[in-house]
């Protein structure tokens, strides 16, 4: 639970003069609570919070620390939003792709995601336009698509990983997705066949679809990762598939199908020799 400190409780006291104590106030429009203050800079900065007396408290103590600590720090000209998507994919999401820590799959998905409801909704204002009511808005657009809430929490996740490298790149003093309240669901119950159902489906299954269908039951291995395997890949005397490598999209599949098709057949062997009397 976040503290608020003593001078942002007395906020009903009202703004001090530029340069005085780190303290701010919070006013009241219409049904919109409005948070006031003066950066480091000896700005005075005003910011739309929305309905919740709570959030305003929270994001104006926010904003006193980022003050305190030095956190105000625009070094960089204003900038599009436009202009720093690409930026941010260019010089963040590329590099971690290149570099290993995001697979090509990932980087596909994050770029549909803007591409889709990102771009759309922010692509045409500037980046310091953002603020915490714009994005209360962006969520209100999002559940209006009627998208599943957890669909809305990894938007609202992308968002806010942009927003914090706006804020460590110097384009803004604060991420407004921080607060963001997420909408919340019941989680679905994950639907599987029962054994029963396996057992008629993979004799029905003809080769190489049988063996690649039991060794997804039999390993819990993904797709990407059963299509991927290679002959290095397969111990046949300590009886083990060693997962090294995965593939996604535009991959000629057919060599690694058959060679799950021959390790069954390897394995079924040595089972039946295993069970003949001596």
């Amino acid at each position: 639970m976040l503290v608020v400190p003593q001078e942002i409780r007395g906020f009903q006291h009202g703004l001090r003069e530029k340069g005085g104590n780190d303290v701010g106030v919070i006013w009241k429009r219409g049904q919109q609570y409005v948070v006031v203050y003066y950066d480091a800079g000896g700005r005075r900065r005003w910011e739309t919070i929305g309905p919740n007396k709570r959030e305003a408290q929270q994001v104006l103590a926010q904003r006193m620390w980022e003050r305190r600590n030095g956190k105000f720090r625009f070094t960089k000209p204003a900038i599009s939003f436009a202009a720093f998507e690409q930026q941010w994919q260019e010089d963040f999401l590329t590099v971690q792709c290149q570099l290993g820590r995001m697979k090509a799959s990932t980087l596909a998905w994050r770029e549909s995601v803007l591409a889709t409801h990102i771009r759309p909704f922010f692509g045409s204002r500037m980046l310091r336009e953002i603020d915490v009511a714009l994005m209360r808005e962006f969520v209100k657009a999002l559940v209006a698509k009627e998208l599943s809430p957890k669909t809305i929490s990894n938007v609202l996740g992308i968002l806010k990983t942009m927003c914090k490298h706006a804020v460590l790149w110097g384009y803004l003093d604060a991420n407004p997705a921080q607060y963001v309240e997420r909408p919340r669901g019941e989680e679905r119950e994950m639907t599987v066949l029962t054994p029963e159902e396996i057992r008629r489906l993979i004799e029905a299954a003809t080769e190489p679809w049988q063996t690649l269908w039991l060794c997804a039951v039999l390993t819990g291995m993904r797709r990407g990762e059963l299509l991927a395997l290679l002959w290095a890949d397969v111990d046949f005397d300590r009886q083990r598939i060693h997962v090294r490598r995965a593939l996604w999209r535009g991959r000629d599949h057919v060599a690694q199908i058959t060679a799950l098709a021959a390790v069954h057949r390897h394995a079924g062997h040595a089972h039946a020799g295993a069970a003949a009397p001596g």
